[in-house]
């Protein structure tokens, strides 16, 4: 972890420098297909009311670190790949990994990876997609598991916070469920470097009451689409990943609308 956190501060530095100097143009630029600008950090009075409502489609919103996707689990059929899938309407990288995988991997109802102690999941059973922090049933279609959590019943995990590597201000994302029982994820933008507590306390002032973090830094790689826009965000570009000798997320969970 040690070794990753460190590549990873050398890959944004190198993109940094690269683009600074005006060497990074056109393809070679983080796939950021929509503006994350504007929208403000505190919940207005009417978010706030809003929050408790059923929301029974995707909707995307814009905040000044974070692009915010909430929906319902049941509006996508929603699974687990071992790449990024190149059709799909909304994906996000998952498992933490260094030669392998960290934790538990299952595509298919395969098992690719086995489970760690702690942590948190995401799982497919029966199609039903679902969130928990350290529990996941035995057998399932799909599931991926992290190796952090940050909301758990609506409580901040705090020990978490303190730890120095939570400090750390990298690109992070959490993935959870809100008290209706809606998928909701917060992920950072391109300006989005924030500590473990800075997202789960704003994931958490959203509504989110359960909620799992999913490998950060130079891993974040996601798509979001409400069937009227689309927003793309990958942290580091591969062409710099390459140059670095940093690899790609092994592990994505994906979805389609149904």
């Amino acid at each position: 972890m040690v070794l990753k956190q460190i590549l990873d501060k050398l890959a944004i530095y190198l993109y940094k420098f690269l683009k600074f100097h005006g060497l990074i143009v056109g393809a070679m630029l983080p796939m950021v297909m929509a503006s994350c600008e504007g929208g403000s950090e505190k919940l207005s009075k009417e978010s706030k009311e809003s929050k408790e409502q059923k929301v029974s489609k995707c909707i995307i919103t814009k905040h000044r670190k974070y692009n915010v996707i909430e929906f319902s689990p049941q509006a996508m059929k929603m699974g687990v790949s071992l790449h990024k899938p190149s059709k799909a309407d909304f994906y996000i990288n998952s498992n933490f990994f260094n030669e392998k995988p960290i934790g538990l991997v299952v595509v298919e109802g395969k098992k690719i990876n086995s489970r760690i102690n702690g942590g948190g999941y995401f799982y497919v059973k029966d199609d039903l997609p679902n969130i928990s922090v350290k529990s996941c049933p035995k057998v399932t279609e799909f599931a991926s598991q992290t190796i952090l959590w940050g909301i758990d019943d609506g409580t901040l995990n705090y020990s978490l916070f303190a730890k120095h590597h939570a400090c750390e201000k990298e690109y992070r994302t959490i993935f959870g469920k809100t008290t209706t029982g809606n998928f909701l994820i917060v992920a950072s933008n391109n300006k989005g470097l924030v500590s473990i507590e800075e997202i789960s306390r704003f994931a958490n002032e959203l509504g989110m009451v359960e909620g799992v973090l999913f490998d950060g830094g130079s891993s974040v790689d996601y798509k979001f689409f409400d069937k009227k826009e689309t927003v793309v965000f990958k942290s580091v570009n591969g062409l710099i990943k390459q140059i670095g000798g940093i690899h790609e997320p092994m592990v994505y969970i994906f979805g389609n609308y149904q």
